[in-house]
């Protein structure tokens, strides 16, 4: 049966144009070679035959690549089966007929995310399964990271599992599960339900490479999965993958709890193996939690070298400060701040709310001097957006950019529907500079952007 397809200009390759194409000695060798000369697979159907047919126009897919795409999509999921023949290399000698380059790689790519990704993974889960060659099923996990959403996570799953502790081992098998659950974690979030499940039932040899997508996803639904493994039988090497996981949260994710996630990795600064010392330290530096500060400052006297450097990197990160690893200079510091803050903060707070421009912008400045109490001073800032005067709403923007916290984030895409365009276009460079994003300055997109599960984290 035809995909049938809602487009009237629509190519369609009906059993005339194939017997014509068969005439041509390039085609009729490569249909010859397909249906099981010189030991190769045959393919499954006519729609495989076809696909291959439409690949064979090198001239076609050179000149109009929208047309072969049109053609591909139009055969239906019922060629997923021909596609997976392809691509598996089942036809070992393709290359002399219709050679699968970047190009018709892409297009068979774009055709199987035109279909019901529910269809597609089904056929994929009955052509990829324990009793099929590794390399198979590499191929179907590679297309399920193309075209997957959540339904297709049991799928990826049960190909997963099918890896014998030798098969997980190498680093371009767990480089390709890794990228096919980080692209459909991207594409659909609600996949991570799925991915709960799916850990639970696995091997610990089968979740390294997931733990990596899950941290590389950033995103807040990958967080108490990766506490769960946290907590199963303890095994270094996949325990210091999930710190490092834990590290990568993105801090601008509105349903995060970096207060929580910190927390759990900062419990590991006084783990006996100081690999976990050292690993419990940089991811604090990534999640720049200031509360951290003191547990850092006391790492730089750990007797390990690991530790003291990646304490010093992750006291850098947080305070944007370059001290060498001197503790006392760091504990000398620390104590300016606290009585900074103890002296000072309470008068700054009315200042940037109740003072003239003047003293609203002096006492922004110095705020945004010592991020150190980022968190408590956010809220005051906040409030200096509302202020009468353009001028201390915009500086309050870039304050709320200097404290880098993630509460600054919702408050500033607020700004950028401020009714003053100096606030708004303040709101959208320091957006830009608090997350590395080149976004336009609508709120919208902002907003999109944080929720997507894609978010960039910010400088250094």
């Amino acid at each position: 049966m035809k995909w049938q397809s809602s487009d009237p200009t629509t190519l369609t390759l009906g059993p005339e144009r194939c017997r014509s194409r068969l005439r041509l000695p390039g085609a009729l060798f490569l249909t010859v070679l397909l249906c099981g000369a010189a030991g190769a697979v045959p393919v499954r159907d006519d729609a495989a035959l076809e696909v291959v047919e439409i690949l064979s126009d090198r001239e076609m897919r050179a000149e109009q690549p929208g047309v072969v795409l049109r053609q591909l999509i139009d055969l239906g999921p019922e060629a997923t089966d021909g596609i997976f023949d392809l691509l598996a290399g089942r036809a070992n000698d393709l290359g002399r007929g219709a050679s699968l380059d970047s190009g018709a790689r892409a297009l068979l790519y774009e055709a199987l995310r035109a279909w019901p990704a529910t269809e597609v993974t089904t056929r994929m889960a009955s052509l990829a399964n324990a009793g099929s060659p590794l390399g198979e099923r590499m191929v179907a996990l590679r297309l399920l990271g193309e075209v997957g959403d959540a339904s297709s996570i049991v799928t990826v799953s049960e190909i997963v599992a099918s890896f014998t502790s030798k098969e997980a081992r190498p680093n371009q098998v767990r480089a390709t599960v890794e990228t096919a659950l980080r692209k459909i974690l991207i594409r659909d979030r609600r996949a991570y339900g799925a991915v709960s499940d799916m850990v639970d039932e696995l091997e610990e040899y089968h979740l390294p490479p997931i733990v990596a997508a899950l941290g590389e996803g950033g995103a807040a639904e990958g967080q108490p999965i990766l506490e769960r493994v946290l907590d199963r039988d303890r095994n270094l090497g996949l325990d210091l993958l999930v710190l490092d996981a834990l590290g990568k949260m993105d801090r601008f994710d509105p349903e995060a709890d970096l207060q929580r996630c910190a927390s759990v990795v900062r419990g590991y600064l006084d783990a006996q193996d100081p690999l976990f010392r050292r690993q419990a330290a940089v991811s604090l530096g990534r999640l720049r939690d200031g509360a951290s500060v003191p547990d850092l400052i006391e790492a730089l006297d750990d007797d390990d070298r690991r530790v003291r450097l990646g304490a010093l990197w992750a006291l850098h990160d947080i305070t944007d400060l370059r001290f060498i690893g001197e503790q006392q200079r760091w504990l000398a510091w620390q104590q300016e701040q606290a009585e900074w803050y103890d002296s000072r903060s309470a008068e700054l707070a009315l200042l940037v709310t109740e003072g003239d421009a003047g003293p609203a912008v002096a006492a922004l400045r110095e705020i945004g001097e010592h991020p150190l109490f980022a968190s408590d001073l956010v809220g005051d800032v906040a409030r200096a957006l509302r202020h009468e005067s353009p001028d201390v709403a915009a500086y309050a923007c870039g304050t709320l950019a200097l404290l880098k916290d993630p509460k600054a984030f919702p408050l500033l895409v607020e700004a950028l529907a401020d009714e003053r365009a100096a606030v708004r276009t303040a709101a959208g460079r320091c957006l830009q500079l608090l997350t590395g994003e080149t976004l336009p300055a609508e709120p919208e997109l902002w907003a999109d952007w944080a929720e997507s599960g894609k978010s960039a984290k910010p400088r250094g």
